[in-house]
């Protein structure tokens, strides 16, 4: 199956088919596999839409989809996110503290509406804030809570495991509806979502009166699943030339939900940060499970905030669970911040053997292209970083005043400046990499100095797809150079590719393909063996076109190593 948000208000389920090996080797003596293909064995109808779905916040917008002269207003925009939970089914009450069997995982798709909807009540006193339109329910007028919220932006989640194992006949095995959640200060529903896993403890063994990482854990249970989301932007809308101008007017606040129970009472959680006037970035995959104990340790967030006016500081902060079943004890700190707003996901690698655990993530903001056009001159980077309060012996991290917030990294921005001596690699709190500044009609890089003159013809390069880091050592990022002339929209994608622990070229561990679809439909393929021929060979050439926002790059390329042998002749 393959689900798509549309901005006709619907989410949409579509049967691709079932991926089933034809049973022939192939006849090639050097490649050694066999061919799949996708069958129709229900005869569906491969390509054939089975059902879809509209949202109680998407009704109110509706009806402007039938109006001919009605502007492009967004719906369903948040790309979906598919995963399994052992939750049990639909009714089935909570099982967290029941044994885990093949009855208790379901298949959970999380949607939303992005930059949809609204941010604000219809009765919200502001001037140029998203408004729900309000709408009277009961023809007694706008009077109720419900209907001064029904339009706001919202999440919702869909039980899709039987709809999924019978496509056939989505009419007896419908989708099911968990729940739907909004909430005015939520802001815009942009960040997509994290899931955390925590496991039941048999007892609380030190009693601290907290059932947490220092508690035995009864790992053959289903445990308890939690969703989290970010605050999104609240806005504004400019009131002279209508975009969408990415800003905030309230604290980075975080939402912790019971993924069975839903945002009911006892079940949903609000963490407020002491950010003022941020939102969060990208969180999707932001989960990370230190320990391999089946249960996640720490939620990584990157944020936008305000300076001076202007929404371009920003950082990387953490919310720490302590493998606690109450999240009213998770814990958020910093781990970097003071270098420009991250709007895209941060990517993690764990280096067990030097007790190392590196984070990826880049700065820059895409939000509207008219004069002024967004963070047109704004310098931004790279980053690869260590978290500081990591470490192999205490998985539940160690938050003290040895502890900061992370600083002092090496300038790798020219190829020459790459340290290439371990003791330095080891010693290093991690590396950056300034992306380019403007650039004339060509392409080529003018000085910060004169991007503010008429010959510019693209923006500074910034960073707002996620990144994307492999167990190879490479780590790759998707960047972007919009034109200057918002009277021709796009711009220059770039694809780099780095070492994980030095920012230098990987040329030696790039192999295979890259598979970028940009915003003029075409998709990218770039051979990662003979295209990194810019910026030391650590960067693509550009291909014309915007790339996506949040998840957008694929590779194809040989599997990891494995220990142990596959294959064994005599002779």
């Amino acid at each position: 199956m393959v689900y798509a948000g549309a901005n006709d208000g619907m989410l949409h389920a579509f049967y691709l088919g079932k991926l089933e090996l034809d049973g022939i080797w192939n006849v090639d003596p050097n490649k050694l596999y066999k061919k799949a293909s996708l069958t129709d064995p229900s005869n569906v109808g491969r390509g054939k839409e089975v059902w879809s779905f509209i949202p109680k916040n998407v009704l109110p917008y509706l009806k402007h989809i039938a109006d001919p002269n009605y502007c492009h207003i967004y719906s369903v925009d948040l790309s979906p996110y598919v995963f399994d939970a052992s939750i049990g089914a639909p009714g089935s009450g909570d099982i967290s503290n029941n044994v885990k069997d093949v009855n208790s995982w379901r298949t959970i798709l999380i949607g939303g509406m992005r930059v949809g909807g609204a941010c604000r009540k219809s009765d919200a006193v502001c001037s140029n804030c998203v408004k729900a339109p309000g709408v009277d329910l009961d023809g007694g007028g706008v009077t109720t809570d419900e209907e001064k919220s029904l339009g706001l932006s919202t999440y919702f989640a869909l039980d899709i495991t039987n709809s999924l194992n019978h496509p056939e006949d989505p009419a007896s095995y419908p989708p099911q509806l968990l729940w739907e959640f909004s909430d005015p200060s939520l802001g815009f529903t942009s960040t997509g979502t994290s899931i955390v896993k925590i496991n039941m403890k048999s007892d609380d063994s030190n009693s601290d009166g907290k059932f947490d990482g220092l508690d035995p854990s009864a790992t053959t249970k289903n445990g308890k699943w939690f969703v989290v989301f970010g605050s999104g932007p609240t806005g504004p809308v400019s009131t002279a030339d209508h975009q969408f101008l990415g800003r905030s007017d309230q604290n980075l606040k975080l939402f912790i939900i019971d993924l069975k129970n839903g945002p009911v009472a006892g079940s949903i959680w609000t963490k407020t940060t002491a950010e003022a006037n941020a939102f969060a970035g990208s969180m999707i995959n932001s989960t990370f499970d230190i320990d391999t104990d089946y249960q996640d340790d720490v939620v990584y967030v990157p944020y936008v905030k305000e300076t001076g006016g202007t929404w371009t500081a920003g950082g990387v902060g953490r919310l720490l669970t302590r493998e606690d079943l109450n999240p009213a004890n998770w814990e958020w700190s910093k781990v970097i911040e003071g270098i420009g707003p991250v709007t895209s996901a941060v990517a993690k690698l764990q280096d067990k053997r030097r007790g190392q655990l590196w984070l990826f993530f880049g700065t820059g903001r895409y939000y509207f292209e008219q004069e002024p056009p967004d963070d047109r001159e704004g310098q931004q980077a790279i980053y690869g970083i260590k978290d500081p309060c990591y470490s192999i012996f205490k998985p539940n991290f160690e938050l003290t005043a040895a502890c900061p917030a992370l600083g002092g990294l090496t300038d790798v921005t020219d190829i020459g400046d790459v340290p290439t001596d371990y003791t330095v690699i080891n010693a290093m709190n991690g590396w950056f990499i300034d992306l380019n500044s403007c650039s004339d009609s060509a392409g080529t890089e003018i000085t910060p100095a004169d991007c503010a003159s008429s010959s510019v013809g693209y923006r500074t390069e910034r960073m707002i797809t996620d990144p994307l880091a492999t167990t190879l050592g490479v780590v790759f990022f998707t960047t972007f150079k919009p034109k200057d002339n918002f009277c021709e929209p796009g711009g220059l994608s770039y694809i780099w590719a780095s070492k994980y622990n030095t920012g230098g070229a990987a040329a030696g561990l790039l192999k295979g393909k890259a598979i970028l679809q940009v915003s003029t439909g075409k998709i990218e393929e770039v051979d990662l063996q003979s295209q990194f021929g810019e910026e030391g060979g650590r960067r693509s050439s550009g291909m014309e076109g915007v790339p996506p926002t949040a998840q957008g790059l694929s590779l194809i390329t040989s599997p990891p190593p494995v220990k142990r042998t596959i294959h064994m002749r005599e002779r």
